[in-house]
């Protein structure tokens, strides 16, 4: 590892004293920004994000990555070797790695974590930017969401499709809008300005049996703006509520806090087991613990009592047994 540190010092030393304008340290870029990128092997550099929201509030950036750094990106005129950075992209959506939403990575040229400072007065989010060959690519900090999304999902059922999401934050969310295969079927009105996960629940009745509907979870602010949150798609069907094998479902909402739901299909009688952990493998709570019908269920459980992190969740039935991870963030 030291050998390994070494080389990458070396190597930055040496771009540096031939020219090349290698990045390092924090640089800070407010919405409108576009900038120019020189990445050296072996560079580390992290990019703070900032305005837009107003203090306090959990403003979502969108940003926009160019190839190289060419006459036609504003501010972006460098002549490097181009890298190859990730298409246009917004922050939030689904899964965490710590406190970071999203690793991305190119060509084994640019690893990349996009990451979320939750605490402090005027939360902010970080690019953390690890370079493994030389060139250059341009960002643009586009603008920013009225809204932090953390999931969005489409439950199928008989003649209906149940659309679910979980907000972080809203900043002057006037309302939200959901996308049918491209027209606009219901709105919802947002919650203006919340720094508190929120949980909304649509069910869309107006589907047939048999056919895949394509959803998209659309925010408006209030000045009009709108933005794609996330996609998703479902295929009602006539025989979703038949339970044909046992199976451990993800819980919804997740995150949560303080209290979710797990289902699971039990596809015989038998006794059933339904326990959580920690990490380290220590039970913390019996959810279910008892003779169970065929058939799908559904349990709660209440986080009031337990830390924020990552827990386990795990079905024992007739020697069917699943684990699933969740995640409680207070």
């Amino acid at each position: 590892m030291m050998k390994k540190i070494f080389l990458i010092g070396l190597l930055t030393v040496l771009m540096a004293a031939s020219g090349y304008a290698c990045e390092s340290g924090n640089i800070f870029m407010h919405p409108g920004d576009s900038r120019c990128f020189q990445v050296c092997a072996g560079d580390f550099f992290t990019i703070t994000l900032e305005g837009g929201g107003r203090p306090g509030f959990e403003a979502t950036p969108v940003l926009v990555w160019g190839n190289g750094c060419a006459p036609t990106q504003t501010n972006c005129d460098v002549v490097c070797d181009p890298l190859t950075p990730p298409d246009t992209l917004i922050l939030g959506g689904d899964g965490f790695n710590d406190s970071c939403y999203y690793g991305l990575s190119n060509d084994l040229c640019l690893d990349i974590l996009l990451c979320h400072a939750h605490d402090g007065p005027n939360p902010t989010w970080t690019i953390e930017i690890f370079g493994w060959c030389d060139g250059c690519f341009c960002l643009t900090f586009e603008r920013q969401l009225a809204v932090n999304l953390l999931d969005f999902s489409a439950l199928a059922g008989d003649r209906e499709v149940q659309l679910n999401w979980t907000t972080a934050s809203e900043t002057d969310n006037q309302r939200f809008e959901i996308v049918r295969n491209g027209n606009t079927v219901t709105t919802l009105e947002g919650a203006g300005n919340s720094t508190t996960e929120r949980h909304y629940s649509w069910t869309d009745s107006d589907v047939v049996n048999g056919t895949e509907y394509s959803y998209e979870l659309v925010a408006v602010d209030v000045n009009g703006n709108r933005g794609v949150l996330d996609q998703t798609a479902a295929t009602p069907n006539s025989t979703v509520g038949v339970v044909t094998e046992y199976a451990l479902l993800q819980n919804f909402p997740n995150p949560f806090n303080p209290e979710t739901q797990i289902a699971f299909d039990l596809l015989q009688d038998g006794f059933a087991s339904l326990k959580v952990y920690n990490l380290l493998g220590q039970q913390i709570a019996s959810l279910a613990n008892s003779n169970m019908s065929a058939g799908h269920h559904v349990v709660s459980f209440d986080g009031s009592a337990f830390a924020s992190g990552v827990y386990l969740y795990k079905l024992d039935v007739n020697g069917f047994s699943a684990t699933k991870k969740f995640v409680l963030l207070k």
